[in-house]
């Protein structure tokens, strides 16, 4: 009798481990996903006029490349002489959209993202949302672009942020595992010697 009551403990508190560890994953992952949604928030009343300068959608390989210039000296004093800022690449085939923007002069890559969503606003402005892929180890570049297709200008280039709160929380699954690991050793030792005593 009191062998039994010690199993059922036993087994209660390797259950109770493993649902607070998972509780304490999808705190970690929702807590994440309102963070990314402020940002966003935030960002949409962020403005930075830019120009576009020329459009390409005869591109090889089904890229539409859109070049446009800045027209606001003030944001960003280093950039403000007809710095191309924006490639966009369609990829019909996977159904995807890629982003990538690179500096005039030197054609260094500054943003490299995958499209989450588009949202279409009312006077015909379209929100790009851009992320790289979870399993990045240096963080999530998120980039926002709203361009009003209609008049040729792109009304907003809300700019790419750097999060690390796509990133996989290693700690806690490391504990998770160590503490699994222990549980299950636990769990053998108690059937080798029940098995042993019969």
């Amino acid at each position: 009798m009191h062998e039994d009551v010690k199993r059922i403990r036993f087994h209660l508190m390797g259950l109770t481990i493993i649902v607070v560890t998972l509780l304490q994953l999808l705190l970690i992952a929702l807590n994440r996903v309102a963070i990314v949604e402020n940002e966003w928030n935030r960002l949409e009343n962020y403005a930075w006029n830019v120009k576009i300068k020329s459009i390409d959608y005869n591109v090889k390989d089904g890229k539409t490349i859109i070049s446009i210039d800045k027209n606001k000296a003030d944001m960003m004093q280093s950039e403000a002489n007809g710095v191309s800022l924006g490639i966009v690449q369609r990829k019909e085939k996977y159904n995807e959209t890629l982003f990538d923007g690179f500096d005039a002069k030197d054609k260094q890559k500054i943003l490299d993202g995958k499209f989450v969503r588009k949202t279409s606003l009312a006077d015909d402005r379209h929100i790009f949302k851009l992320y790289q892929p979870l399993y990045s180890l240096k963080g999530d570049v998120i980039g926002i672009i709203s361009a009003r297709d209609q008049s040729g200008y792109y009304d907003e280039l809300l700019g790419e942020i750097i999060l690390n709160i796509f990133k996989v929380d290693f700690t806690a699954i490391f504990i998770f595992g160590i503490v699994f690991a222990v549980y299950v050793q636990k769990k053998r030792a108690r059937i080798r010697k029940f098995q042993y005593l019969h």
